[in-house]
């Protein structure tokens, strides 16, 4: 007599020696890429503060193009918390997945109220220019404008995403990370019911 087990979701590597389906990404590589993100953040964040010191406000010309120099610099700062974001999500870092989530619904938040000064502060940079200079400022206008609008909509809502993401709970992101292990387990005495004996031939 000899015994067949049958391990649900198993895939036979054949002649060919294929492995079974393995993990889209280990986590050495999303923690690397965890830490990259974090990097770009703190530089990001870092250029972005500076363009606010020494601090002048009342100036309205420190004040347009504080504003406009802070959002120029945002991508770099949105690329790097979004790959810190994503990498503690996969990693099953809910803490830290939770405490970025809020840095970007804060974010959004900031910006917008960096928006409503840089409005009030457009109408005296376009009266103060003549010329040809109108034609480019009407552009970085333009420009700061639709950042003002876009990046907080886009904060909020990775935010709010990255929020649900760790309430339920897990590893935050299906991103079918469960391993070898994973797809070998079988539930307790389904191993056990899928065994059936081969009878022997006379």
């Amino acid at each position: 007599m000899s015994a067949r087990v049958v391990i649900p979701g198993e895939r036979s590597t054949g002649g060919g020696g294929r492995r079974p389906a393995g993990r889209i990404g280990s986590d050495r590589l999303w923690s690397v890429l965890a830490w990259i993100g974090f990097i770009l953040a703190a530089m990001g964040a870092v250029d972005v503060a500076l363009t606010w010191y020494p601090v002048d406000f009342g100036n309205a010309e420190w004040e347009f193009g504080t504003v406009t120099q802070s959002l120029n610099g945002l991508p770099t700062v949105t690329m790097g918390l979004a790959l810190w974001l994503v990498g503690a999500l996969v990693l099953g870092r809910d803490r830290l997945a939770m405490v970025l989530a809020m840095v970007f619904v804060a974010l959004g938040v900031v910006v917008a109220v960096a928006a409503l000064l840089y409005a009030t502060t457009v109408p005296l940079a376009v009266g103060s220019v003549q010329g040809a200079m109108r034609t480019g400022l009407i552009k970085a206008i333009a420009k700061t404008t639709a950042q003002s609008i876009l990046y907080p909509l886009v904060f909020v809502v990775v935010g709010v995403k990255g929020l649900r993401a760790v309430r339920r709970g897990g590893r935050g992101l299906d991103t079918g990370t469960g391993g070898e292990e994973e797809q070998r387990s079988p539930p307790e005495g389904e191993q056990e019911r899928n065994t059936a004996p081969d009878k022997e031939d006379d």
